[in-house]
């Protein structure tokens, strides 16, 4: 039986041998090409930015699953523009600005691009004002880190839960506001409102669904492991709901390219 086992195996790696330079071919003629060709234009993409163009949506080709991948690597993942202080904003607003006048002082394309994700991930396009680094959406992945961390820790009391539900809400309030899609502003009521509705959804799963589990027995563990998540989804709802009502409500204002308001 080992015999015919040693055999067959030698007869299939035969025939394997027989047909790879073939199979090779056909995928070199058909294949190979297109992915050299998206690598090619990857690479492209990361290493030579294409010329500046202010009305551009991106510096990557969003017409390509890889170039959306790389837009918001580049929006979203760039730690660097926490770093970023007020007088070098000033200067990337500047610089920005010198471009449109005609005079970009000598930019290099790479610099511009560059100059123009800093003020987009750190200036609120409506009010002009700058966002504070902890609540810019290049911040939120990491801070969320430590949150989740503390929302997920094994045998956490029930104080050490409340506390940290009420972290993530009053954050995620803090980044709604400061990331709202117009320059309305709020008043203090409806802000208190939405934070009370969403801290208080958060506590009050946070705490009252873990004692409501202790009487489950043994189906009572797998509520308490499921609680953090629950409790984050449907608080997170109401805060959003609440935090920008104003735009579900009323719209934001839309503009052609010539800045002509329509809405």
């Amino acid at each position: 039986m080992l015999r015919r086992s040693i055999i067959a195996c030698g007869a299939g790696a035969a025939v394997a041998a027989t047909f790879r330079p073939q199979c090779a071919s056909v995928l070199s003629a058909q294949d190979k090409e297109k992915l050299t060709q998206t690598q090619r234009t990857v690479w492209e993409q990361v290493t030579q930015p294409p010329k500046f163009d202010s009305s551009a949506a991106s510096r990557f080709d969003l017409g390509s699953y890889a170039g959306r991948a790389l837009h918001f690597l580049d929006a979203l993942g760039d730690l660097s523009t926490l770093l970023i202080t007020g007088e070098k904003l000033r200067d990337e607003q500047a610089l920005l600005a010198a471009h449109a006048a005609g005079d970009a002082k000598g930019a290099t394309d790479a610099q511009l691009w560059r100059a123009r994700k800093v003020v987009a991930s750190s200036v609120h396009p409506a009010t002009g004002e700058d966002i504070p680094a902890c609540f810019r959406f290049t911040a939120f992945a990491p801070v969320n880190l430590i949150i989740c961390v503390g929302l997920l820790r094994p045998g956490a009391t029930l104080a050490s839960a409340a506390f940290f539900q009420w972290m993530n809400q009053t954050y995620n309030a803090a980044v709604n506001w400061q990331n709202r899609a117009g320059g309305e502003e709020a008043s203090v009521r409806e802000l208190a409102t939405g934070y009370l509705a969403a801290t208080g959804a958060a506590l009050g799963i946070g705490i009252g669904a873990p004692l409501l589990a202790k009487g489950l027995g043994a189906s009572g563990r797998l509520v308490q492991l499921t609680v953090p998540m629950v409790a984050v989804s449907i608080a997170s709802v109401v805060n959003l709901a609440f935090m920008r009502s104003g735009e579900m409500t009323e719209g934001v204002a839309v503009y052609t390219e010539d800045g002509l308001q329509l809405v």
